[in-house]
């Protein structure tokens, strides 16, 4: 039953199934393996046991692997892995691997530094022996983990472009080639691609946003139409001379709070919605930036409505256009809540100034069990659970 369950949950990853494994674990390249968290307790029924994480590593691997835990939620010692092998029924010893810890927050990207920070250290690794593996984890291994490791396969030249290597995650790690499908990690892959070709992170500029416009009107609504307002968010690491040890998320600005809790109705009829700044404060980014939108629902809790990521770096003639498909959730609806035109404008100004981030604004938890987020990424357990007991 604990085989199906993980068989049901893993739903279109590739499993390693040889040599009496059954693991939600995938080799991307000879080199490089994806793989789920490795979980002990009750999750362990549905999510890969940590012990036959280990027996693996020291049946495939002893002393010449590497595992990086992408997880912002949940972290595990590093004798997990180090001295997991001194078990006996791992041949005694110990495993001789190595932990590395990269976090950030589930259905989100990692900052272009995190990014860069984990890439090198993956090639250091590489580069010491030719029978060193690497081996990535987020919580499913393939959100998080195939952000990572497609940037990788740019960074070692194993992939010519961004598309190339998302595409080839994607055949390598799923039965349907739907590996990276949340429209902001695959942008930070394109990032990271451009920073390769020109040698180096870009500079962080500094911009105000004075406008946003959305065309088409989402329907979220029970009659149609939608009362958006937005928050603004900025990725800011803890440590910055060190991304591994994470980061925040601090919100620096609430349109609904600067409008006096006042957001403007706009019908299906209406061609365009229009959200101002003017006069309702001043919001400065820099970096990693995160728009959250929302609809405003005067009986219950508002709606997130759709976000997106952008680094500051990547701005040009202080304008975006994001279209339906790389907004993210917006891209997974089928017509309902968002037209197939829908687009977001985003109208900036340049500043010339540095601004400092460390202390802007309030930190938040960022949605890291968003369960709007990729629902490519797993059928959830207690589903699983329910199927297998009905067999």
């Amino acid at each position: 039953m604990a085989s199906m369950m993980r068989s049901m949950v893993s739903k279109k990853k590739k499993r390693y199934e040889e040599d009496g494994f059954d693991l939600d674990l995938t080799y991307i390249t000879d080199r490089i393996i994806a793989m789920g968290f490795p979980s002990t307790g009750s999750e362990a029924s549905y999510r890969n046991p940590v012990g036959e994480v280990q027996r693996f590593f020291a049946a495939k691997h002893k002393g010449k692997f590497r595992v990086y835990n992408l997880c912002s939620e949940r972290c595990y010692t590093a004798d997990t892995f180090e001295k997991g092998g001194a078990k006996p029924e791992l041949g005694g010893g110990e495993l001789g691997g190595q932990c590395a810890y990269y976090p950030f927050d589930d259905h989100n990207p990692a900052p272009l530094e995190t990014i860069k920070a984990c890439c090198d250290d993956m090639a250091a690794f590489l580069d010491a022996d030719a029978a060193n593996v690497v081996a990535v984890h987020c919580k499913a291994g393939k959100g998080r983990t195939g952000m990572i490791i497609s940037a990788f396969l740019v960074h070692c030249g194993a992939a010519d472009n961004a598309t190339d290597a998302l595409q080839y995650f994607g055949n390598a790690r799923t039965h349907n080639g739907k590996g990276v499908t949340i429209p902001s990690q695959m942008r930070y892959v394109h990032y990271y691609h451009q920073c390769l070709q020109i040698g180096a992170l870009p500079a962080a500029k500094t911009y105000r946003i004075r406008h946003f416009r959305l065309h088409t009107i989402p329907n979220l609504d029970p009659l149609g139409g939608c009362d958006p307002y937005f928050d603004a968010r900025l990725a800011v690491l803890n440590d910055a001379a060190d991304p591994s040890k994470g980061l925040q998320m601090r919100m620096i600005y609430n349109f609904f709070e600067e409008s006096k809790r006042k957001v403007p109705n706009y019908k299906p009829k209406h061609r365009y919605a229009d959200l101002s700044l003017e006069g309702k404060g001043e919001l400065k980014v820099k970096g990693d930036v995160k728009i959250v939108f929302y609809d405003f629902d005067r009986l219950s809790a508002d709606d997130k409505a759709f976000h997106f990521w952008f680094n500051t770096g990547f701005v040009y003639n202080n304008y975006l256009l994001l279209h339906k498909d790389v907004i993210d959730r917006a891209c997974k609806d089928k017509g309902v809540e968002f037209d197939a035109d829908f687009k977001v404008e985003v109208f900036l100004e340049e500043l010339d100034e540095d601004m400092d981030v460390a202390e802007l604004g309030a930190a938040v938890e960022d949605d890291r069990e968003d369960p709007a987020g990729d629902d490519d990424e797993e059928v959830p357990a207690a589903a699983a659970a329910a199927a297998s007991a009905a067999e």
